[in-house]
């Protein structure tokens, strides 16, 4: 049912957050991948070793982990 959602394929461009609950890696892998908009990631998990696995493996351009901001102002 979550895939429906229009939230989950189309651009906001303004706060929202929209969460999406997986069983297996694979499920996250699949559903994720297979959507146009691909801006950005945001992945919340205490276990380092299932982020770095979902990181190599998603298409997105820019990833964030248990944070909710990508951009930084004092990065170059």
């Amino acid at each position: 049912m979550g895939d429906l959602m229009k939230v989950m394929s189309d651009r906001t461009f303004r706060p929202l957050t929209a969460l999406s609950r997986f069983k297996t890696e694979d499920e996250v892998m699949r559903r994720a991948n297979c959507i146009e908009v691909d801006l950005a990631a945001y992945m919340i998990t205490p276990d380092l070793s299932r982020y770095y696995r979902v990181d190599e493996k998603l298409g997105f351009g820019m990833i964030a982990i248990n944070f909710s901001v990508i951009s930084d102002a004092a990065a170059p």
